[in-house]
Parts: C-alpha cells; sequence; structure tokens
C-alpha cells in the first residue's frame, strides 16, 4: 500500500502556485504527489477526481475568496483537512475562518527559510492526521469531551460506542451530530443512551453517510441535556456507604537545613523547546535575555562536534558551564528540547 500523500495546492498567483508546487514535491523527496489549481473552479473539479489528504488555499483570490472556497469545499469534502495561507489576514477574516473550522492559518513564505518552514509545517500536520479506527476507554476519556472536540473542529466523523451489552454509533457532519443508532433506538433517544454508558469504549471512524438523519438540534443544547440526565440518574443511585476515617498523620517539626545544605539543593530542571535555529518556541528562559546568543553558540558547538568526529545525525549533546549544565536533545530536524539544570551553586561569571 503506497504512503505517498496528495496535496492540493490552490492559488490564483501562477508563478507562486508553480514555485511552491516544485518545492514541496522536491523537499518530499517523493513522499507528496503535489496537485496544482490556479482558481477555485479548478480546484472543485480536481477535488473530485483524486482523493486529498490535504488542501492549501490562499485567502486572498478574485472572484471567489479563500473563505468562500473553504464553505464549498467543506460541504461537499468534509473529510478532507484544509491549512490557509495568507499574506495578510484581518482579525474578522480570522474569526470566520475559524468558524469554518480552519485553525492552521499559515504565512505566505517570500524566502527559502520561508517554504522550508512551510513544508516541515504542513508535513508534521499530515503526521498528526488523525490515525483511522482511533479506539480509547471510556474510563480514561469522557464521550462528551470526544464529541465536543470534534465538533468545534467541524470535523465529519462517526463515534462507535460499544460496552459489553450495547453497541451504537453517532454521525458528525461538518460539526453537527445528524444521527445517532443503538438497538432498536434512534434519534435523540439513542444518543443520550449512547452518552451515559459508564463502562465500554469507543472507536472514531471516518465519515459515513448514515441511512436517515435523525437529529436537528444543535450538539451544545444536546450535550447539556445528557448532563442533566446524568445527574439525574446520578441522584437517584443510593449514597455510597460511609468510609472509615483516613488514619491520623501525626505532624512532624519543619525541617531546618544548614546554610551548606540549602546552597547543595539543586534546583528544578527548566525545559524548552527552541527551534533549529535557537529561537524559544515554548517554555519559560527566567527572563534571562541573554538566551539567544548562548543558544547560537551552544548550537554552532553541536554542529562543529558532529563534522568534525564525523558522527553523523546528532540525538543528544551536553555543556557544562561553572553555572549550569545543559542538553540539548534533537528531537526531528526543525525543533530540539533544552534542558537546564545547574550543576554547581552560582559563583563569578
Amino acid at each position: 500500500m503506497s504512503t505517498q500523500k496528495t496535496i492540493l495546492f490552490v492559488d490564483d498567483d501562477a508563478a507562486f502556485l508553480q514555485l511552491t508546487g516544485e518545492l514541496m514535491q522536491q523537499s518530499s523527496g517523493g513522499g507528496w504527489q503535489v496537485i496544482m489549481a490556479d482558481n477555485p473552479a479548478k480546484a472543485l473539479g480536481v477535488l473530485k477526481e483524486h482523493n486529498f489528504d490535504m488542501i492549501v488555499v490562499d485567502e486572498r483570490m478574485p472572484v471567489m475568496s479563500g473563505l468562500q472556497f473553504v464553505r464549498l469545499a467543506r460541504g461537499r469534502f468534509p473529510n478532507v483537512p484544509i491549512v490557509v495561507l495568507t499574506g495578510q489576514a484581518d482579525q474578522h477574516t480570522r474569526d470566520e475562518l475559524a468558524r469554518e473550522g480552519i485553525t492552521v492559518l499559515l504565512e505566505k513564505p517570500v524566502s527559502s527559510e520561508g517554504f522550508h518552514t512551510l513544508f516541515l509545517t504542513l508535513n508534521e500536520l499530515l503526521a498528526l492526521e488523525r490515525t483511522k479506527g482511533f479506539r480509547g476507554l471510556m474510563q480514561d476519556v469522557e464521550l462528551q469531551d470526544i464529541l465536543q472536540l470534534e465538533c468545534l473542529r467541524r470535523n465529519s466523523s462517526v463515534l462507535e460506542v460499544f460496552s459489553k451489552t450495547e453497541a451504537g454509533e453517532i454521525f458528525i457532519r461538518s460539526g453537527g451530530v445528524v444521527h445517532a443508532s443503538v438497538g432498536a433506538h434512534r434519534g435523540e433517544t439513542a444518543f443520550f443512551r449512547l452518552l451515559n454508558l459508564q463502562d465500554g469504549e469507543f472507536r472514531l471512524k471516518p465519515y459515513t453517510e448514515p441511512a436517515e438523519k435523525t437529529i436537528s438540534r444543535h450538539w451544545e443544547n444536546l450535550l447539556m441535556e445528557a448532563a442533566q440526565l446524568r445527574d439525574e440518574k446520578a441522584g437517584e443511585e443510593p449514597s455510597a456507604p460511609p468510609t472509615e476515617a483516613a488514619p491520623v498523620v501525626p505532624k512532624y517539626p519543619p525541617l531546618e537545613l544548614t546554610d551548606d545544605e540549602r546552597a547543595a539543593i539543586r534546583p528544578p530542571e527548566r525545559l524548552l523547546a527552541v527551534s533549529i535555529e535557537g529561537r524559544v518556541l515554548a517554555g519559560d528562559t527566567g527572563g534571562d535575555e541573554s538566551w539567544p546568543r548562548r543558544l547560537a553558540a551552544l548550537l554552532e558547538n553541536a554542529a562543529w562536534f558532529k563534522t568534525a568526529a564525523g558522527l553523523g545525525a546528532l540525538e543528544l549533546f551536553e555543556a557544562t558551564s561553572p553555572r549550569e549544565q545543559t542538553a540539548l536533545q534533537f528531537q526531528s530536524e526543525s525543533v530540539l528540547f533544552v534542558r537546564i539544570t545547574s550543576s554547581t551553586p552560582e559563583g563569578p561569571s
């Protein structure tokens, strides 16, 4: 079975579209099949001819905007993830795209580094795409949370729920619950019955059209009523027998430390997510403005050591100074994690 991904790029700028398509195809090393459309009408036609893994569309296009195209594509092909590129989008446009389930809005690249970042981002999004047949235990995850997430994202899927005695399905299309069935029950009755199952498993499957549409109420109203029914059912159950009193834990006086013992205590580790260029993406730098310069030096030393030693792919690089010990853990070609611990009490720099 082929693992090649098929990506559709839609942009009215023919030169940009051609350059983007060639660079994405080249960067993927043959892992992507890139198909290009220079107008929305052509893109809608191409969508009927191929099974796409992702659509990447320009937000600003004449005749039909990116937002209008998203609405049409979402209605006809609800299972295809869409990414929007923009040079400049106002807050109103961002809000409208969010309402259509578009949570990924990327800046159009203007440099070789920008195109490389675009490829890495799209490739990561493809890798994060929901696994077919995703399963879980109802003891670990609330079905209400799964439903809410699917509806907020305006996804289309089928939530299959099964316990030892019952099995049913809830159909979600473009963020709306349209049908539910369990045993002889259909519609809202089946929906509430499935959501109030206490034990069992669930499986999130790709969307298929149900034989009938039995639910028209908004999903938020359905979840609110399901929660109310669950609370009423819990109120009818007999109260649990009283538990034994917890054993009394003796209290001890606070621990007194000497100055030497207090100085020897190591502070907690700090963990940062850093781009390969040395930009801090997540985590707390403790307000240290020298971090970019220090990270750049560490990355330069790591690159020199890898080249000088002929080690090839480098997974871990550690550096020790009088103030701290730093470990660079390379997780992928785009992101590394930095762990900082204090090795000795701080002295003069």
